[in-house]
């Protein structure tokens, strides 16, 4: 390997491309799946109260009666009440149309950063994330039309819901003020729903478990999730729409690339089996050529490894700088180690493939032309 550092360096590269788009794909799942998760957990409550029936924010729309707040606040053990409204809507600007999520908060949920600009400070005011923003060439100070109102751009935060969804978040007034202004569309106007969830903080002393079999028992109307059972059934709803697809590309990405690496190792070695056998007449055993085989395997995989990480890495951040909404996360841990293993399996499987024809191999023919 150190003698004929181009070949080795040629066969490390080849094998960390194929690295590289095997993580690829894998980040690309589970930056998805965790963006999914990332709105219902970053919900600021101890417990998240819904309509009964509906488990998601991804998959199903939330609607309380308006009185459901007054309920809630009646419960013994409720510390503080924040109403929050979840609607998505289409968002139009200079002819380009895309799919939003509009998130109406009051004193809690709304953005708990900001990439720029400043959170909303009077009436009219609007956060949109950076996905919305990239795409539409929205900055600090413009103007968007959501809901059916006009509203001034006030700030921008990261993207945090699906790449599909950018999220729009507007004051919990403003909306109501739309809503009995009669500024909402015609279409809007009836299927609009001005309280989707309630956040509800435990009082102090109070276990949330012990508060949410409180609140079940008497409004039998609602339901209570934590923020992180939340998370946890949006990502299961996103894994019943989207695993068959995913993973028919993420399987196809892993047998290209071991197949890749065996190949690559397989050629390797097909294209030194003269000196092989020559090593073999000098009186190497199978045994002790396998075993320099599978080593050499394994200290390329090490090498694929590292370059196919690098690259991995530059094609995520060059798809977040293309498209800030759609986060790929090719470095987990677990697509580090699922991708080491079938890639060292493989890369010492066609390393030692080509054995059983040097095991027949006439020592005395080795040298012969």
């Amino acid at each position: 390997m150190r003698h004929e550092s181009a070949r080795v360096l040629t066969s490390a590269l080849a094998v960390g491309a194929a690295v590289g788009l095997v993580l690829v794909f894998q980040g690309f799942r589970t930056g998805l799946y965790q963006q999914m998760r990332e709105l219902p957990e970053s919900l600021p409550a101890d417990l998240v109260v819904l309509q009964a029936g509906v488990e998601n924010i991804a998959g199903a729309r939330s609607t309380l009666a308006p009185t459901t707040r007054q309920d809630v606040e009646g419960v013994p053990g409720v510390g503080a009440v924040h109403p929050l409204a979840g609607t998505p809507l289409i968002f139009s600007r200079d002819g380009l149309t895309t799919p939003i999520y509009v998130v109406a908060y009051d004193t809690a949920g709304g953005p708990t950063e900001l990439e720029e600009g400043h959170l909303p400070r009077a009436a009219g005011e609007v956060i949109v994330d950076r996905a919305l923003a990239h795409d539409h060439g929205l900055a600090t100070g413009d103007t968007v039309e959501v809901v059916g109102a006009t509203f001034t751009v006030a700030g921008v935060a990261p993207p945090n819901a699906s790449m599909w969804t950018p999220i729009v978040y507007v004051r919990y007034g403003d909306l109501i003020d739309a809503w009995v202004a009669g500024d909402l569309p015609e279409e809007l106007a009836g299927d609009i729903s001005l309280l989707s969830f309630l956040l509800v903080d435990a009082a102090a002393g109070v276990e949330p478990s012990v508060l949410r079999a409180s609140l079940e028992a008497a409004l039998p109307d609602i339901d209570v999730m934590t923020p992180a059972e939340l998370g946890q059934s949006d990502l299961a709803t996103g894994r019943r729409m989207m695993d068959p697809v995913l993973d028919l590309l993420v399987g196809i990405a892993v047998v290209t690339g071991v197949l890749v690496v065996g190949l690559t190792l397989f050629s390797s070695v097909v294209g030194r089996q003269r000196e092989l056998a020559v090593m073999k007449a000098l009186g190497t055993s199978s045994r002790r050529l396998a075993l320099q085989l599978g080593l050499e395997a394994l200290v390329l995989v090490v090498l694929a490894l590292v370059i196919g990480a690098a690259l991995a890495a530059g094609t995520a951040e060059a798809v977040h700088l293309a498209s800030p909404g759609q986060t790929v996360t090719p470095l987990e841990p677990g697509n580090l180690w699922r991708t080491a293993i079938s890639v060292a399996g493989m890369a010492v499987l066609g390393s030692l493939a080509p054995l059983w024809r040097l095991a027949r191999v006439d020592p005395a023919t080795a040298f012969s032309g």
